[in-house]
């Protein structure tokens, strides 16, 4: 499948990114490996050399080590002693501290959803759509991507772009821990028409039922993630919990 054909980024994204002629290749380098952690292309655990990175884009090894870094603060890159740099793999007490960031943002989005551009609105029907598509497909990994940008858009109504920019990599983070369960469908059904309804509520003012809607999907999204991580980490003998 092609880019075009399995888009990793939305319109929301392609909006609120800077253009690449105010990023630094080091930036370059890192939003390219978060957005392949966002859309299911990179996993837990996932060696980064240097040396395929170099390759791969195009740049010097200084270059790559400050994208890599950017990749650390962000909670998405751990150093391993002889091994060097890897994809993380999430821990519950990472879980719980992404949930306690999506109740603050999204609920807080719900309520200034009064107050925000039309165009906004627009994403997260486009989001919705996706995931709806993809659903008929089967292709599940997508439907994870799109649920994702669908809370990426409901959090971009609070019109800030300081917390769009710190919201991707918690979505980014999210993504992981979705690579942890066995059975991606099981995982992931569901979910999109539950998206829906918060995303009907949202467009038709009823911010109240929307908030409610929102607070029980958070609540028992965060319960499945708990349980999906605590089962990848029995499945692990001697597993320290991290990678």
């Amino acid at each position: 499948m092609t880019k075009d054909e399995h888009p990793s980024l939305s319109a929301f994204d392609k909006e609120t990114d800077e253009s690449a002629s105010d990023k630094s290749l080091s930036d370059c380098v890192a939003e390219s490996l978060r957005e392949k952690i966002i859309s299911g292309d990179i996993m837990p655990g996932s060696s980064l050399t240097e040396a395929h990175l170099c390759h791969q884009h195009g740049a010097s090894r200084n270059t790559i080590r400050e994208a890599l870094r950017h990749l650390r603060l962000e909670g998405l890159v751990v150093n391993m002693r002889h091994k060097g740099a890897r994809v993380k793999a999430l821990t519950l007490p990472d879980v719980h501290d992404i949930y306690k960031v999506r109740h603050t943002l999204e609920l807080i989005a719900v309520e200034r959803s009064a107050f925000a551009s039309e165009p906004l609105f627009d994403h997260i029907t486009q989001a919705i759509e996706s995931g709806e598509a993809a659903i008929k497909k089967n292709d599940w990994k997508e439907v994870g991507t799109r649920s994702l940008q669908f809370h990426q858009a409901v959090v971009a109504l609070i019109e800030s772009e300081r917390i769009n920019v710190f919201f991707k990599a918690i979505v980014a983070q999210l993504r992981l821990t979705f690579a942890l369960c066995e059975d991606e469908k099981q995982f992931q059904m569901g979910w999109i028409a539950r998206d829906r309804v918060i995303h009907d509520y949202l467009i038709n003012g009823k911010r109240q039922e929307a908030a409610d809607a929102m607070q029980l999907y958070l609540k028992d999204s965060e319960a499945m993630v708990i349980d999906t991580v605590r089962a990848f980490y029995a499945r692990q003998p001697g597993s320290t919990g991290t990678f």
